[in-house]
């Protein structure tokens, strides 16, 4: 009576996870039961076979069967009882355990609309999934050796059992139905495998390629842009720049050169700038002296700053015309056709500025060798600096 009791209290407490449960002596003599009354025949007959223990067996599990009427999976589980560890068995526990809850939760494991998780035999049979009723499905072959494997992984399955092709699986053993032994759950063992459709899987990957290929070709139009921009803003005062060289080449020295591009463009229209005012103003002085020198020294003074302005003149037009040929051939949007045209166009009016220069030079050191020198004192560095400054990129050209 006590143990009657005992064994309905553990029954209510349990609830719906254990269908019956009876203890039996070591003959197999029922000496207490509580819960379902079991019937004589079919799967949860009054006494599994080998549910009875010997000796010092360790417990039994048995294989799951599914009620069709009662929609209810089940299982015998039989532990020993003995009064010491090292003792044989005086009886045993017999419990028939509802799986529906263990089934439930693999049930409802789901990864997005169509992944969720399986429960397999090693004969292939799906004993929990929740797109079929347990024991009316199986897996392929190829599939069962792919997930039955002693340690959890990773794959692609050609054919995942649920109609998806090349699906990426994740599979792992139920380890005590590995550990115990061949007579425990109707000698199968158990996996668990996790599948989904290859659409859903890959979605996010077809997504993030779809977002990449946009944000590329966003990236090559405004770099484009961006280009087009910089090649009108290199374009525009290289041809300003031309063009002013024509002009003050052509002799008006009142041209200015308005160019802020904040480079070696707005560098060299500087020098041209200053070269425009000092011309003019070496022109304005030369014009006044003209006009007071009415003698021979007079035009010999004129002579000798003709001379003298010609050969300060030489040393910055060979700087600009360097800088220009520096320019063409290192610079990477040089090689435009238009570009090297202009570049070819600056280097040319230099090139004629630098000849005029020369043929200056050359009938000074002709007519008037002789004329006196004139001394005057100026800073020594500064002279320096000014000659190493104007020669600097010919002698770099020649490796001095």
């Amino acid at each position: 009576s006590v143990l009657h009791n005992y064994l309905k209290r553990f029954q209510r407490e349990q609830g719906e996870n254990i269908i019956s449960i009876a203890v039996t002596d070591d003959k197999g003599r029922t000496i207490g039961t509580a819960g379902r009354p079991l019937s004589a025949e079919g799967p949860d007959k009054r006494f599994p076979d080998n549910t009875i223990r010997e000796s010092k067996k360790p417990a039994f599990v048995g294989d799951i069967h599914f009620d069709t009427a009662l929609q209810e999976s089940r299982m015998w589980i039989s532990v020993p009882i003995r009064e010491d560890q090292d003792a044989g068995s005086i009886g045993n526990i017999m419990i028939l355990y509802n799986v529906k809850e263990v089934f439930n939760v693999i049930n409802n494991i789901w990864i997005g609309k169509t992944g969720h998780a399986n429960l397999v035999a090693s004969d292939g049979t799906l004993l929990a999934c929740p797109l079929y009723p347990p024991g009316t499905h199986t897996i392929n072959n190829d599939l069962l050796r792919q997930i039955a494997l002693p340690q959890p992984g990773w794959g692609v399955a050609q054919d995942d059992a649920h109609g998806g092709e090349d699906s990426i699986i994740g599979f792992s053993p139920v380890k005590i139905t590995l550990q115990m032994g061949k007579e425990n759950f109707g000698g199968q063992k158990w996996y668990l495998f996790i599948r989904q459709l290859p659409e859903e899987t890959y979605a996010p990957i077809y997504a993030l390629l779809w977002r990449v290929s946009i944000l590329g070709f966003t990236i090559v139009g405004i770099l484009s842009l961006l280009g087009y921009f910089l090649a009108r803003r290199i374009v525009g005062p290289i041809r300003m720049l031309s063009e002013g060289a024509k002009l003050i080449g052509q002799g008006h020295l009142d041209h200015h050169l308005k160019i802020t591009t904040g480079d070696e463009i707005e560098e060299l229209a500087g020098i041209f700038n200053q070269m425009a005012r000092d011309l003019e103003k070496r022109f304005q002085e030369i014009r006044l002296e003209r006009q007071r020198l009415l003698n021979s020294e007079r035009l010999a003074a004129l002579s000798q700053f003709s001379s003298t302005f010609a050969h300060d003149l030489r040393n910055p037009i060979i700087a600009v015309k360097k800088t220009l040929e520096m320019l063409k051939d290192s610079y990477p949007i040089s090689q435009d056709d238009y570009i090297k045209g202009i570049y070819c166009d600056l280097i040319s009016t230099c090139g004629l500025l630098l000849g005029l220069v020369n043929d200056v030079l050359d009938v000074h050191q002709v007519s008037y060798r002789d004329l006196p020198l004139l001394y005057s004192s100026f800073s020594l560095k500064q002279a320096l600096e000014e000659v190493i400054r104007l020669l600097r990129i010919e002698a770099e050209d020649k490796k001095v």
